[in-house]
């Protein structure tokens, strides 16, 4: 049982019933706050993996809150990291992503443009040649809402359903091959 509850309870809930059911790999989190959204979704599909991606850089109290969150769940591995650092990595092919077999992604990290397209990029390189979800949050909040807009106008052959929520949120479901990646030069 988690002891310290998601930031944002309903994009949980969203992707609680609306995508990782219908999701037949593991799921990626960038930006995880203090772990309550990741661990309560981990406790409820036990049979996924989920990686989170979170420097803890902006709240090192949270942290400790991720860990204590962390502790009944055999399935959430943390890789501490800032996201722009682990997408040079990616950049550089230091990482083997196919081992991953993630599926499902969550980008909720900084905000900042640099960042939204850094995990755009990242996202586009793990759920490429497979079919997957992307899930944006703050999606109403510029600079996001800036790179998303470009995301999807630079990507719109590769997206095949697009869906706007409404807790601030956006879903795609992407269909990336190997040239969608030269479309984000970023």
């Amino acid at each position: 049982m988690i002891k310290h509850p998601p930031l944002s309870p309903e994009v949980y809930l969203k992707i609680k019933k609306e995508v990782l059911p219908f999701s037949k790999g593991n799921y990626l989190e960038i930006g995880s706050y203090n772990g309550g959204g990741i661990c309560s979704l981990a406790e409820l599909f036990p049979e996924k993996k989920f990686f989170s991606i979170e420097s803890f850089i902006e709240n090192c109290e949270n942290e400790k809150l991720f860990i204590e969150n962390k502790q009944e769940t055999k399935n959430v591995i943390l890789i501490k990291i800032n996201s722009l650092i682990f997408c040079s990595l990616i950049k550089l092919n230091l990482l083997n992503l196919n081992e991953l077999k993630v599926d499902t992604i969550l980008i909720d990290g900084n905000h900042d443009y640099k960042y939204v397209c850094g995990d755009i990029y990242t996202s586009i390189k793990i759920l490429q040649d497979n079919i997957g979800f992307i899930f944006f949050h703050d999606t109403s909040k510029d600079p996001v809402i800036q790179a998303v807009n470009e995301f999807e106008e630079k990507l719109k052959n590769y997206i095949v359903f697009k869906y706007i929520g409404t807790v601030d949120e956006t879903l795609f479901i992407v269909n990336f091959d190997k040239n969608s990646i030269d479309l984000w030069p970023h």
